[in-house]
């Protein structure tokens, strides 16, 4: 597993709601019910300020994180223990800022997606494979979001 401590090394980024692309998942068996998870976000382009820039977390396999576990399954449309799936799939995730001792930095929350938030990862999902995850890629799936009256 990466070092827990990655996550203190998050760069502070403005909290709000972002579309982030998976680009690394990390699962480590510890007898317990779900394997403890170590994953990597790349922020998208279509975020002046903080496109490309990369979180982690870590999902933990105790019972208060259980909902934590269940929300990154389904924002990233993971079946079974394919946790790898993940992997270059985009979603809307929460940033909101957090604080360990002295340390500040950006933590995730993975939310609820709506049909209209998974029409418009799945857009951003081929443009990216298509290498046209220009404006007009970013501007489709927004659009899908905006009609959707979903504040982004």
């Amino acid at each position: 597993m990466k070092f827990p401590s990655t996550i203190y090394a998050n760069p502070i980024v403005e909290p709000g709601y972002y579309w982030a692309k998976c680009v690394d998942v990390v699962p480590e068996h510890c007898g317990a019910e779900r394997p403890r998870l170590w994953i990597q976000l790349e922020l998208g382009p279509m975020h002046e300020g903080a496109a490309g820039v990369r979180l982690c977390t870590i999902l933990h396999p105790t019972p208060a994180a259980r909902y934590f576990f269940v929300n990154f399954l389904n924002a990233y449309r993971v079946h079974g223990l394919n946790y790898n799936e993940a992997i270059g799939r985009w979603a809307s995730i929460q940033v909101y800022a957090a604080e360990y001792g002295a340390t500040k930095y950006s933590a995730i929350k993975f939310t609820y997606q709506s049909l209209p938030l998974r029409i418009g990862a799945q857009r951003l999902e081929r443009a990216d494979a298509a290498g046209q995850l220009n404006e007009n890629g970013v501007e489709e799936a927004a659009d899908c979001v905006n009609r959707a009256s979903i504040p982004f």
